[in-house]
């Protein structure tokens, strides 16, 4: 079993106040949760506009697939409309 954690650094681009952003983001965090079965949190930039910092975390048996994850996962965010990953970071914590 592996746990792991995936921290992107995101940039939206059409998005004018937080209130769009905040409405951006949980259509994000839903289709994420749908589609990887993942936990997904914002943890960084919480009062810009166009930028935030994401926290998803998941658990898999392996380390091969929780690779595999996490390419699934970039390329997912990588193909979202509006979005923008500017950095990211992977993490096995257990």
């Amino acid at each position: 079993m592996t746990v792991s954690l995936l921290i992107v650094d995101c940039l939206y681009k059409n998005s004018h106040s937080l209130k769009e952003k905040r409405r951006f983001i949980n259509s994000l965090f839903s289709r994420l949760k749908k589609e990887f079965n993942v936990s997904v949190l914002e943890i960084d930039y919480q009062d810009l506009w166009q930028r935030s910092k994401l926290a998803i975390c998941f658990i898999n048996n392996s380390t091969d697939s929780s690779l595999k994850t996490q390419s699934s996962l970039l390329k997912f965010l990588e193909n979202y409309p509006n979005l923008t990953i500017l950095d990211h970071q992977y993490q096995k914590l257990y």
